[in-house]
């Protein structure tokens, strides 16, 4: 059984009911109220919104993107200048002796 909720009004719903209740504007919530999956958009306003929240969010990540992409540019670079700016290191292999 599911929890479902629409404004002030929840209802209990079989699983196999919980798509048609989320198609009706109910949400699927747990025992202390918190949406697990809201519901679908209903009209034309709600569709708004969402596209709203949408665009907003891909605000957000584009321009987390690009601080992201900056910084991994910085930290290229330092890195290069740390490699050019350390001494070349000798690599010297154990070598096996065969004793007879």
């Amino acid at each position: 059984m599911a929890l479902m909720k629409r404004a002030n009004r929840e209802i209990i719903v079989p699983e196999h009911l919980v798509g048609e209740y989320l198609d009706k504007g109910y949400s699927l919530i747990d025992d202390k109220g918190t949406i697990l999956k809201d519901s679908n958009p209903q009209n034309v306003e709600d569709f708004r919104s969402l596209v709203a929240h949408l665009k907003d969010r891909i605000d957000a990540l584009e321009s987390h993107e690009e601080s992201l992409t900056k910084e991994n540019v910085e930290l290229k670079s330092e890195l290069d200048a740390l490699r050019a700016s350390a001494p070349a290191e000798t690599k010297k292999s154990p070598g096996k002796t065969k004793e007879a």
